[in-house]
């Protein structure tokens, strides 16, 4: 299966098109996909409040989700050749966009933190934060794009079990980094990685 296809047989879903629209906003308008949507009014996340690369993650997500809605049609219809190509064709393109949002959010993210003001005493440390999540989007990428790929076979315990693993241990390095070792942010952001 081609890259060609795999996007064609995307494009031929009801309600794909405006998912895209939705990752595109998000991403190029720094507002993500939770802009009025979640925790309205919590002060986390406010209407109009700007996110430094808060896209990114979104538009490999939703390229993830597409790879899983097509493997479940595949391994629906018992296409075995299908699927195989599928889950390559998913992994090959998130692997590349998850390459190229690195180097893109590796050079951009100074620039994103003066667009949204960040003070000078934490400029710092938040850059030192910023590069070290987006030196992990690969590894965030292919978690999410294996996941998907496994609920849409059906397998839906191991991806839970892998997410209380995967906070649990992230838990545990927060403490362990932070507070016994004094990494500070830095140590936050590998924990999180």
């Amino acid at each position: 299966m081609s890259l060609r296809k795999l996007y064609m047989d995307c494009a031929n879903f009801k309600g794909m098109q405006r998912q895209r629209q939705a990752v595109l906003h998000g991403f190029f308008s720094g507002q993500g996909l939770f802009h009025r949507r979640a925790a309205h009014g919590s002060g986390i996340i406010r209407q109009g409040q700007r996110r430094a690369g808060a896209g990114a993650p979104a538009l490999i997500q939703a390229q993830n989700q597409a790879g899983a809605i097509l493997g479940a049609q595949r391994f629906g219809q018992r296409d075995e050749p299908g699927l195989r190509s599928t889950v390559f064709n998913t992994v090959l393109v998130t692997v590349l966009c998850s390459v190229l949002l690195t180097v893109v959010l590796q050079l951009a993210a100074p620039a994103m933190l003066h667009m949204i003001h960040t003070a000078e005493e934490i400029y710092a440390d938040s850059l030192l934060y910023l590069r070290i999540c987006y030196g992990g989007i690969l590894a965030v990428g292919l978690y999410n794009a294996f996941n998907g790929l496994l609920r849409s076979l059906g397998n839906t315990r191991t991806p839970f079990v892998a997410m209380l693993v995967a906070s649990a241990v992230n838990i545990g390095l927060d403490l362990l980094f932070v507070c016994v070792f004094h990494w500070g942010v830095a140590g936050a952001a590998i924990a999180t990685v």
